[in-house]
């Protein structure tokens, strides 16, 4: 009997040590987090009052405190992005992405980097990621867009800029991209008509003018094409 006395107060004292040590745990943790916070706040002022080496001082305190602090990543990203420092750009964005599957910032941000550096296949595969974290953001598949204009892929323009446009994201210059790539698939009526979308957007619009009056043109529609050259050349 004072065996098993013995073995239940050993059983009490090695449960009290663990809870004990979790509490201590939990505490410490909850205490790096706050300071984190704190110093992430003042890193989120100093960037408001352009001062970013005191931002950075900041962010790396932060992340010293809480290594997992995805936004302060982020943020020495954007610090980074702005010195035109675009590799260490690039290494701050991923960290923020590897801390935070879901900040669609971090992963919008590496694809304008990317965008920056032409590497151009980086750039999609990150703003897709993004729309998949964020499918209603046109503005996303705007720049989604806007990259596979640069990389000529006309098939996938259509396809993304006729998601901004339905999200209500739509400009004069995504609505000519979209022009341009129906006109490069042969389908001149559809390009037509987001030309004129363009043109609406902004009437002043040399590119929308100037294309619509070569489509015209090839159509043999040479009066339509003379007013469209003449738009065109008044507002060049």
């Amino acid at each position: 009997m004072a065996k098993n006395n013995r073995t239940n107060r050993q059983s009490l004292l090695i449960a009290f040590t663990i809870f004990a040590l979790a509490l201590l745990v939990s505490s410490s943790v909850f205490a790096d987090t706050e300071k984190a916070k704190e110093l992430y706040n003042q890193g989120i002022k100093a960037m408001q009052e352009k001062n970013n080496m005191a931002a950075v001082v900041a962010f790396e305190a932060t992340l010293k405190e809480d290594p997992n602090y995805s936004d302060a990543y982020l943020n020495l990203g954007v610090i980074r992005f702005g010195e035109k420092a675009y590799d260490r750009a690039i290494d701050m964005f991923e960290k923020a992405t590897e801390k935070n599957p879901k900040n669609v910032d971090a992963f919008a941000n590496l694809g304008r980097v990317n965008v920056k550096l032409k590497r151009y296949s980086e750039a999609v595969a990150s703003f897709q990621t993004a729309t998949t974290i964020e499918p209603t953001n046109g503005s996303l598949y705007k720049e989604l867009g806007k990259v596979f204009y640069r990389m000529k892929n006309y098939k996938e323009v259509i396809a993304t800029m006729n998601k901004c446009h339905e999200l209500g994201t739509g400009d004069h210059l995504t609505y000519y991209m979209l022009g341009k790539s129906f006109q490069k698939n042969n389908d001149s009526k559809s390009a037509i008509k987001a030309l004129n979308a363009s043109i609406k957007e902004k009437a002043s619009n040399y590119n929308a003018h100037f294309l619509l009056g070569t489509i015209y043109h090839q159509q043999s529609n040479y009066s339509k094409a003379a007013a469209q050259y003449k738009a065109a050349q008044k507002a060049d």
